[in-house]
């Protein structure tokens, strides 16, 4: 989505108010049990921003070992059909002349030629079908209570564009990133030019909210 310059993508994060999160503790990231190549290196980029953010991820930063807190995640492609029209204006234009002939008075007054041109406008109405490509990309984390029962803690979504997706993809991510253990539901910049300005403001608003 652009929003006057920047281009933006839409977040909904949602944070368990009774399961209080600590940034500190190590995270595993579960690629499932037949991760596509696709996954691995999501998986990788993923656990790369996580680092930068000042998070422990088990196998990455940390010794491979039992966590408390349990990330797995998903992408899916989705497209939907969209409508829509505009008007748009022609015009004929038509040319008439009038003579009017001299006459003989005080000497000779030669005859005059009048011209008028008329315009006509004409609306139309044009039709037309496209296809929206988008990616959302969902992050579930979960953590081990003591029951030894995993609780889901966190839950971030994104939806943007395909485009905007394989142009901005680490800053779209980062953005998600920045939002767990927050609450959040709205856009945010992703635009690489300006996302170090205006996404970290952004992000600061939220979570000043809490």
């Amino acid at each position: 989505m652009l929003s006057g310059c920047a281009t933006t993508a839409y977040y909904s994060t949602e944070q368990d108010p009774q399961i209080a999160f600590d940034k500190q503790e190590p995270i595993t990231i579960f690629l499932g049990r037949n991760p596509s190549i696709s996954d691995k290196k999501f998986g990788l980029l993923l656990g790369e921003l996580m680092i930068e953010e000042g998070f422990s991820i088990n196998g990455f930063n940390t010794e491979s070992k039992q966590t408390p807190y349990a990330l797995v995640f998903d992408i899916e492609t989705k497209s939907s059909q969209y409508t829509g029209s505009y008007n748009y204006t022609t015009y004929n234009y038509s040319t008439q002349s009038t003579y009017i002939p001299g006459a003989f008075g005080n000497g000779y007054n030669p005859g005059t030629t009048i011209t008028t041109t008329t315009q006509t406008p004409t609306t139309h109405t044009q039709f037309y079908t496209g296809t929206y490509v988008y990616k959302i990309i969902r992050i579930y984390v979960f953590f081990k209570n003591t029951k030894n029962e995993m609780e889901q803690l966190w839950y971030g979504g994104v939806s943007v564009g395909a485009s905007a997706y394989s142009q901005y993809e680490k800053n779209t991510i980062r953005n998600l990133v920045k939002l767990i253990g927050q609450n959040h539901k709205g856009d945010l910049v992703i635009s690489k030019d300006i996302w170090q300005k205006d996404a970290e403001s952004s992000l600061d608003s939220v979570w000043n909210e809490e």
